[in-house]
């Protein structure tokens, strides 16, 4: 991760800032709803 910050720090910061974003919007949504919105069944990880 920090090689690409050496590499290009400007597509790294547009790209840590939109994963800083989608935390924001989770983080929101978990408040407004719950923490369980999204639950792992047990058929879910037979997949994996």
């Amino acid at each position: 991760m920090l090689y690409s910050l050496w590499e290009d720090p400007q597509e790294w910061l547009e790209n840590y800032h939109m994963r800083s974003i989608s935390e924001t919007v989770d983080s929101m949504v978990k408040c407004r709803f719950g923490a369980a919105t999204r639950g792992n069944d047990s058929g879910s990880a037979e997949g994996n």
